[in-house]
């Protein structure tokens, strides 16, 4: 018995995955009631044609006690069509007739255990007839009444079995309820078969028994994660219900087989794997892990098998994705370290190191990246060579100047070598940045440099980027094009503080009214004409970010104009403030008849009449600086500047907002409060 069987077990979680095929049958009965009416009905039953020994000897032939070997399962799978039930011929119509009429009259008395036994002989090769016709209701419905009523009878315990895989039969073909009248039977099948000292006799039968129990559990329990698959607003309770399911497995079977390495323990691993992943898909994250972590506690013997690897990691992602970030890079570390040749084991110790360096525990962070790089270098140069990056750009961000310029040297040829195109660039830019910081602008121009060359080809860049991300290329372009864009800026403020260099020219004369005339006609205009050249070579500079394609960096085409706008009023500003010789400061009348104060008037006349061009120039550059900060959706400090400018020196044209109302009335919906969207924070509602 055991080894047919045994393919139940395979069988059932065979028919649990072909149930979805055939919902409409979910709701069947598994065995028909009008089929049991028309098996038992004695009226049916015409007079039997054969003799009591012919009948007996016909009997014999059926009293097989194995298994036709036809169950899906096993070593491979039978098609069902091979499995469609046949009619009985003439022949066995009339052997089925003559069973039903010996069994409808003969009623064995009580005591006459040689009646009994015949009798039940009589009715399994009824019921063997019908399941050697691939009749499995029949059959089902007819070795179900022996095993339960017939238990004292030796046939009573193989009935069992039959019935278990006529049902299962059933079931396979889509009846769902078939899986439910087994999960009744078999407990009642240990009671009759395997208690009070049964067991000892039939020891393969209650062991497979046993197992059953435990399969139809699990089955209810695949079941039930099936039907939360399709979805509907009960799929979380019903997800929940299949986890408990599952758990109630390994309480029962599990928990104490696996504590004393006995056989009962074996894939329970799949059982709390399969509870906690039911959890999971229920929303219960706490449930989920706990139920992970009794599947890698060292008492169970469980913690060395794949999908206690496997737990550990998703303990760890759990953590992750319920922002305890803490918890979820300790996994992360302890996954690593206890499977490191497990596949997931760098991206953990990658994911760690990540979730170190933003909680600020950088000692962590760098003892992670140490490991990585040891244990994983060669084989993941590209993740390493990000690490180090990551690691330099945390010293950067927490304005550790020195730290980052000492890791950003550190790790500079492993990041040119091995990593993605625009980690490349992005440190580069990072390692600038740094120098700038240090007043080391030499060194700085020759990393922007390298930032710039690194870019002049986007097209190239743009296609290694689509196939380092698979199509998932936008956010590292866009921070490719940042970094580029904080280049030519770079590059560009040089060209602005050149310009900004060309100083005003200082008048040195003796204060005559001509003499000054003639210092603001041509000194003067030749400092305008050469300091405008500069301007404009600067502007084309900082123009240069508008050029990068496939788009350009709103945050430093803002920047860009904030300083191209500055560079014109500056001008302005400098020109209107140019002082008069000091000769002109008396009062009265001048040497020259008119009243110094109508010549100082008349200098500060000139000169504002010469910077009109300028003042218009500004306006012009403020305006178009504050349009592109409003086209891009970028505010920043630049464009409150350029905002600032306007309303100070035209409030009727541009007034302050904030003098008009004190806060906005107008609200970023779906976004969090306090949450920085395009630059600009949210402010919270009343």
């Amino acid at each position: 018995m055991s080894k047919t069987t045994s393919m139940i077990l395979g069988a059932a979680l065979v028919a649990a995955m072909s149930l979805g095929a055939n919902p409409a049958r979910a709701v069947e009965a598994c065995l028909s009631p009008k089929v049991r009416e028309a098996l038992a009905d004695c009226s049916a039953a015409a007079a039997s044609p054969m003799a009591a020994a012919d009948l007996l000897a016909a009997a014999k032939q059926l009293q097989s006690r194995a298994s036709m070997g036809r169950l899906p399962g096993g070593a491979g799978r039978t098609k069902l069509a091979v499995l469609t039930a046949r009619d009985l011929d003439d022949a066995e119509t009339k052997l089925d007739g003559a069973f039903r009429r010996f069994l409808c009259d003969d009623k064995p008395a009580p005591g006459d255990a040689a009646a009994r036994d015949r009798n039940a002989e009589i009715a399994y090769a009824r019921a063997r007839l019908h399941y050697s016709e691939n009749r499995f209701e029949e059959a089902a419905i007819l070795f179900g009444d022996l095993a339960l009523h017939r238990a004292d009878t030796p046939v009573g315990v193989f009935a069992s079995q039959l019935y278990l895989e006529s049902i299962n039969v059933l079931g396979s073909g889509g009846i769902a309820s078939c899986y439910d009248d087994m999960a009744r039977d078999v407990p009642a099948f240990a009671g009759l078969y395997c208690e009070g000292g049964k067991d000892k006799v039939n020891v393969d039968e209650c062991g497979v028994l046993s197992k059953i129990q435990r399969d139809i559990l699990r089955l209810h329990a695949e079941q039930r994660i099936q039907v939360a698959d399709r979805g509907g607003d009960d799929a979380y309770a019903t997800y929940e219900a299949g986890g408990a399911m599952y758990f109630q497995i390994w309480e029962q079977y599990g928990k104490a087989a696996c504590e004393g390495k006995s056989a009962g323990c074996e894939r329970m691993e799949e059982i709390l794997y399969n509870a906690a992943r039911a959890y999971q898909a229920a929303r219960n994250i706490d449930r989920s892990i706990a139920i992970r972590k009794v599947l890698i506690d060292p008492r169970y013997h469980l913690d060395a098998t794949e999908l206690a690897k496997k737990a550990r990691y998703e303990i760890a992602g759990s953590y992750h994705a319920m922002a305890f970030y803490d918890e979820a890079a300790t996994w992360y570390e302890s996954f690593a370290r206890a499977t490191p040749a497990h596949e997931k084991a760098p991206e953990a110790l990658m994911d760690a190191t990540v979730l170190r360096l933003g909680l600020g525990q950088i000692a962590q962070a760098e003892a992670n990246a140490g490991e990585l790089n040891r244990t994983y270098g060669s084989k993941k140069p590209a993740q390493t060579a990000q690490i180090a990056y990551a690691l330099a750009m945390s010293s950067l961000d927490h304005d550790d100047l020195k730290g980052a310029k000492k890791r950003f040297e550190a790790a500079m040829a492993m990041i040119d070598r091995n990593a993605r195109v625009d980690v490349q660039i992005l440190a580069h830019a990072g390692l600038a940045r740094a120098l700038v910081g240090l007043h080391e602008d030499v060194r700085a121009a020759a990393e922007y440099e390298k930032v710039r060359a690194s870019y002049r080809d986007p097209e190239r860049v743009i296609k290694r980027l689509q196939q380092d991300y698979s199509g998932d290329e936008n956010r590292p372009v866009a921070r490719v094009l940042t970094a580029v864009g904080e280049a030519i800026f770079f590059f560009a403020e040089a060209k602005r503080r050149e310009a900004e260099a060309i100083a005003r020219p200082v008048y040195k004369g003796a204060g005559e009214r001509d003499d000054v005339l003639k210092f603001v006609n041509r000194l003067v205009s030749t400092w305008i004409k050469e300091r405008r050249a500069a301007i404009e070579g600067a502007e084309k500079a900082y123009a240069e970010v508008l050029n990068l394609q496939p788009m350009a960096p709103p945050k430093w085409v803002v920047a860009s104009a904030s300083r191209v706008a500055r560079m014109h009023a500056r001008l302005r500003v400098e020109l209107l403030t140019l002082p008069f010789p000091k000769s002109w400061k008396a009062q009265g009348a001048s040497p020259w008849g008119a009243p110094w104060e109508e010549i100082r008037a008349a200098f500060r006349g000139r000169l504002d009449e010469v910077s009109e061009p300028m003042e218009a120039r500004a306006k012009a550059a403020f305006k178009a600086c504050v349009n592109t900060s409003v086209r891009y959706q970028y505010f920043d400090e630049h464009a409150s500047a350029c905002s600032a400018w306007l309303s100070s020196h035209y409030p009727a044209e541009f007034p302050r907002l904030d003098e008009i109302i004190d806060r906005p009335s107008h609200r970023y919906y779906g976004v969090e409060s306090g949450l920085p969207v395009g630059g600009v924070k949210v402010e919270p509602g009343p």
